[in-house]
């Protein structure tokens, strides 16, 4: 039987179905009708109604579910989104204070990064009253990787488990961690004000600690398909879903490598002298990791060497070495080395033929006012590793960069280098970084790892200069190019290092392209005239993203090295004439960009993309344990949204399923204001 209440609603239904959405408003708005107004509009009128109701929250990170042989991590909200009331949490007092609370209400604490960590957001989650977490702006917090990371020695008695040392001491582990709730990262002032100001108005308890309706409250989508592991994700990808196209894909990109020279003769046993760094960085939010010091200093240091090189070779200042120079830049070696142990090398290349191995990582910054050379202690000849080392000293004095050894009872740190040393003990690997024994920087694998950060604690080493870092990174440019130089000289005849200097103007300018400004001048020199224009003017995400969408820092890294390293060829002025010809070598590539005039040159050199896609997926081997088997959920959007929910005791007068569901909407941002 229908009830007074029921009748009540019916009679508003009928009302608004035959009136516009402003007079309904104006004539219609009491605190048990305005509810029903907007869910029949929401029919009729969803795009107007939705927002009049939502604030929209724009700038923000979110993030995202990741998936390998054993489980999931990262986050994920319900399919029909999470809602939850804000509590604005700045102290220990205000944690408490949520965790005590005795409304049967789910909530959303708008935290400081300061408090934002795995302890705090573990005991929030053991209260069980989270429907999701955003953090106010960014911090100084802790490294969210583990304390050791994963690398060669998981299975080594003498050096697992941290025996030896923990390289991250600061890590907290919680970019491994699952949460069944989303996590976003809001970031610009006007939105943070936004959200505090929301709160203070609605949401302040009374001096009993009441709190009164309406509430502000927050929405958060960010809904993931895949399943609990990559074997199952993968088995469901088969199987077909609603998801155009699966539950999830694998992790992957391409690598690059060049030489110096071409390689047209079989390569002699440990001939091959080879420099890397990797090009991926990672953090607990999606494409959110600035990578400073982590992988950024290690591949703009590669860069750097590599144009210092290629000046002096086509101003022929060089007498070409009697061994090969390789250069290469290995993509998702955050997820479990993805790149470096799927490195395709040419028909002529075994791992026999790799004689020293020189890798850079984390070289921002300095430990105890020096980088440190660190080797694997069961890995490698002796004499040919004091030689790789000697030659390295050498070149750091001369340009002004000491550099120490580490202690030899320590393993390697994490290192792609490490995954070639699993397969070939006997070649020669150098990692060189700006730690001695733990890591220098707090924030490996952080989205915290900023240039701002970087240049502070080079601030706090005594380094004051604004440019102390394209200083320190260009110094350190000239020794690798000078070391890879001697090395492949082999010291017979000795040669002429001052002739080999890296500038610092473009070390300067990587910086500011891949840090930055993506459409910077550089970044427009090296790629044609229709991409120049979709440049943006901020730095391309360096996270690797799924195998089937290119990376454009891996373009661009191909494009600069072409640049760098090549040769442009005057005689060809048409984009058409840009390509091999029976009478070349079929060693080359070319690449038509507009160049250093922005008049549009060829280029042509020794330079490929190879693929950085984990053997796993190629075998089907979801639970390998000798390769990544790292794969990225998909879903459909992400928003957040900012509403006052009304006093639940109004849910009582509805029956209908539909308009339930929308019980939160009773008093719009439009009218009460959020």
């Amino acid at each position: 039987m229908e009830t007074n209440n029921e009748k009540k609603w019916n009679s508003v239904m009928i009302t608004v179905l035959y009136s516009r959405i402003d007079y309904v408003f104006g004539i219609w708005y009491k605190p048990k009708v305005c509810y029903l107004v907007i869910v029949i509009n929401e029919v009729a009128h969803g795009q107007t109604v939705n927002k009049l109701v939502y604030r929209d929250i724009t700038s923000f990170n979110y993030c995202v579910r990741y998936t390998n042989k054993n489980h999931s991590i990262g986050c994920t909200s319900k399919y029909w989104r999470n809602v939850g009331v804000l509590h604005l949490v700045e102290s220990f007092s205000d944690m408490n204070k949520l965790a005590t609370s005795k409304l049967d209400i789910d909530y959303v604490p708008l935290m400081t990064p300061k408090l934002f960590n795995l302890d705090n957001v573990n005991f929030l989650m053991s209260k069980r009253k989270i429907a999701g977490i955003i953090i106010l702006g960014a911090n100084d917090t802790a490294s969210d990787d583990k304390e050791i990371p994963d690398g060669m020695y998981v299975d080594n008695s003498q050096y697992q488990s941290c025996k030896r040392i923990e390289w991250n001491p600061h890590g907290s582990g919680m970019l491994y961690k699952s949460f069944d709730f989303p996590i976003f990262r809001v970031y610009m002032e006007d939105d943070i004000q936004r959200l505090k100001q929301c709160y203070l108005k609605h949401n302040m308890p009374t001096s009993k600690g009441e709190l009164i309706y309406p509430l502000c409250a927050v929405q958060m989508g960010d809904f993931m398909f895949t399943p609990s592991n990559t074997e199952v994700c993968m088995r469901r990808n088969i199987a077909g879903s609603l998801t155009s196209g699966g539950f999830c894909d694998p992790l992957g990109d391409s690598n690059v490598w060049s030489t110096l020279y071409p390689m047209n003769n079989p390569l002699k046993e440990r001939e091959l002298i080879i420099a890397a760094a990797q090009l991926d960085s990672i953090s607990q939010f999606y494409n959110f990791a600035p990578g400073t010091d982590n992988d950024a200093s290690g591949f703009i240091t590669l860069l750097s060497a590599a144009y210092a090189l290629g000046k002096a070779k086509n101003s022929n200042k060089l007498t070409k070495p009697k061994k090969p120079i390789m250069f290469a830049f290995f993509q998702g070696e955050s997820w479990d080395y993805i790149g470096s142990s799927r490195m395709d090398w040419p028909a002529n290349i075994t791992l026999k033929n790799i004689g020293q191995f020189l890798e850079l990582r984390q070289v921002g910054l300095e430990d105890e006012k020096s980088l440190w050379a660190h080797f694997d202690p069961s890995s490698g000849d002796k004499s040919r590793n004091d030689a790789f080392f000697a030659a390295l000293v050498k070149a750091g004095t001369g340009a002004g960069v000491n550099i120490s050894k580490a202690s030899n009872d320590l393993p390697l740190p994490p290192a792609s280098v490490q995954r070639f040393l699993r397969k070939d003990s006997g070649l020669s690997g150098l990692v060189l970084t700006d730690h001695k024994k733990n890591f220098t920087n707090a924030y490996y694998n952080s989205h915290y790892d900023s240039l701002n950060q970087v240049m502070d604690k080079l601030s706090s080493q005594g380094l004051r200069d604004p440019n102390s870092l394209s200083k320190h990174l260009t110094r350190l440019a000239t020794t690798v190019a000078r070391t890879l130089y001697m090395l492949a000289s082999d010291s017979n005849p000795t040669p002429d290092l001052s002739k080999i200097t890296a500038d610092e103007d473009m070390t300067s300018e990587l910086l500011h392209c891949f840090l930055q400004n993506a459409s910077c001048t550089l970044f427009q020199q090296v790629v044609s005239n229709s991409n120049a224009k979709n440049l943006p003017s901020s730095a391309y995400p360096r996270m690797v993203g799924v195998s089937q969408s290119p990376n454009q820092v891996t373009n661009l890294t191909n494009h600069l090295m072409m640049y760098f390293t090549g040769n442009q060829l005057a005689d060809v002025t048409k984009q058409s004439n840009c390509k091999s010809n029976t009478s070349d070598n079929s060693a080359y590539n070319y690449l038509w960009f507009q160049g250093q005039d922005f008049k549009n040159v060829c280029y042509r050199g020794t330079v490929y993309y190879s693929p950085a896609v984990s053997p796993a997926f190629l075998l089907k081997d979801y639970k390998s344990k000798n390769y990544s088997t790292w794969a990225e959920s998909r879903w459909q959007s992400v928003d957040l949204k900012m509403f006052l929910v009304p006093n639940p005791s109004l849910q009582t007068h509805v029956s209908s399923d539909y308009i339930r569901r929308y019980y939160r909407l009773c008093c719009t941002c439009h009218m009460c204001g959020c």
